[in-house]
């Protein structure tokens, strides 16, 4: 059975750092993810007009902007922000609903040591997104050595 002060001091601590953690890790990707793809949407649409427009700058502009679309496309694959997003506000979501549950004792909650529950549940979260993160990262590392890879079908001409 796990005592009001050993959970309190779990949400006061372990709990609170998740929180804070999912929050600013969802914040920092969804800036990344938007950040980056406004400036694709927008580089890629004055491509066009440049190449139209007979001004001495307008190529110099056309060669700057033509790879850095490419580039910051391929970043945002590589690092998956908006994946880590939604992933991250997901588990921010489900740990603010857990915490819910646990204080209106509802569910599973409204009998046996809710407190044990509370605490079993968040660290479930915390581990579900965890494997969801390095299933991600799996996913990037195993496209990316498929491409490189020699006997891939991808990399054959």
């Amino acid at each position: 059975m796990m005592t009001d002060a050993e959970v309190e001091r779990f949400v006061t601590g372990r709990y609170a750092e998740l929180l804070k953690f999912y929050d600013e890790k969802a914040a920092r990707n969804k800036k990344a993810f938007y950040g980056c793809s406004i400036y694709v949407i927008l580089a890629s649409a004055a491509l066009g007009p440049l190449t139209a427009i007979d001004w001495p700058c307008a190529r110099t502009l056309t060669v700057i902007l033509a790879p850095t679309v490419t580039v910051v496309a391929g970043i945002l694959t590589l690092y998956q922000a908006q994946q880590n997003w939604l992933g991250y506000r997901s588990a921010w979501d489900a740990l603010k609903r857990e915490d819910s549950w646990w204080r209106a004792r509802v569910d599973e909650y409204a009998s046996g040591d809710a407190n044990a529950l509370f605490v079993k549940r968040v660290e479930a979260i915390a581990a579900s997104e965890g494997r969801g993160w390095y299933m991600r990262q799996g996913e990037r590392t195993s496209r990316s050595a498929e491409v490189d890879s020699p006997d891939s079908e991808k990399s054959r001409p």
